[in-house]
Parts: structure tokens; sequence; C-alpha cells
């Protein structure tokens, strides 16, 4: 894998946006995904919250594509909202 180098302004955005995303995303997705992996339906929040992640994930991604050491990251975070989402999709048509 080719690793390009960070100016210190991106440097900074990436520290800022992993940081979030370590100490609030992640552990809201994975609450949510513990929920509906227990059938569990999603309410309004966690669907506005699941729209706002599904478009920051959007927005980043224009920068994996010039960074490929993030790829696999914003991959893993797209491929967790799809399981969510999905998982919730059954959720509602079973109940």
């Amino acid at each position: 894998m080719t690793y390009s180098k960070l100016s210190p302004k991106e440097l900074g955005t990436v520290e800022a946006i992993l940081i979030g995303f370590n100490k609030h995303q992640l552990p809201r997705l994975l609450e949510i995904q513990e929920r509906v992996n227990h059938g569990e339906m999603l309410n309004e929040f966690e669907l506005v919250f699941l729209e706002e992640t599904l478009q920051e994930v959007q927005d980043t991604e224009y920068f994996a594509d010039r960074h490929p050491e993030y790829q696999k990251l914003v991959a893993e975070v797209a491929s967790l909202y799809e399981c969510i989402t999905h998982k919730a999709r059954a959720n509602q048509e079973g109940s």
C-alpha cells in the first residue's frame, strides 16, 4: 500500500475526525447495532443519527480517494452502517 504525505492541515483534520468518531459516532453505532441485532427497531433520533453519519462518511470519501491508507476505515464504517440499516429494515418488516 502506498502512503501519502499529509499536510499539517490535513493531519489536524484527520485527527479531529478520528477523535470525534472514536468518542461519539462509533460507540453510538455499536449501541444501535446491538439493539437491532436483538430485534429492536430504530427510533427517530437513531434514524437521524444514521443519516448524519452516512453523510459524514460520504463527505470523507474524497479524502480517502486521495489518501488510500484511509480507504479501509471509510469502507468499514460504510459496511457497519449497511449492516445496521439492513438489520433494522428486516426488524421493521418482521414486526
